[in-house]
């Protein structure tokens, strides 16, 4: 993942909101392998995937995330470190 891409997916794909739904997978997959860990770039994709997940509906974001998951085995400890850290520990899994 490099800044002009981060760029791109920050000006022009950001801000169509909801309309991204149909193509959120294939974004997913694109954003998640630059949250891995030392990577230079981790905060900025970071906040990405937050402000994607509140532009978007966030149980279609949450089921796109779970079946890149499923079907991309190089996007799964990126995916889970998200989802681990936008977990509420105090809270039950049924209050989230």
């Amino acid at each position: 993942v490099k800044p002009q891409l981060l760029d791109l997916y920050e000006n022009y794909y950001l801000p169509l909101g909801s309309e991204l739904l149909p193509c959120l997978k294939g974004l997913l997959l694109g954003i998640l392998p630059g949250l891995e860990e030392g990577s230079e770039y981790y905060n900025r994709v970071h906040s990405l995937l937050v402000r994607l997940s509140l532009e978007t509906n966030s149980t279609a974001f949450f089921s796109s995330l779970w079946q890149c998951v499923l079907h991309s085995p190089h996007v799964r400890l990126p995916a889970i470190d998200f989802v681990l850290s936008q977990t509420d520990k105090s809270k039950s899994a049924q209050q989230q």
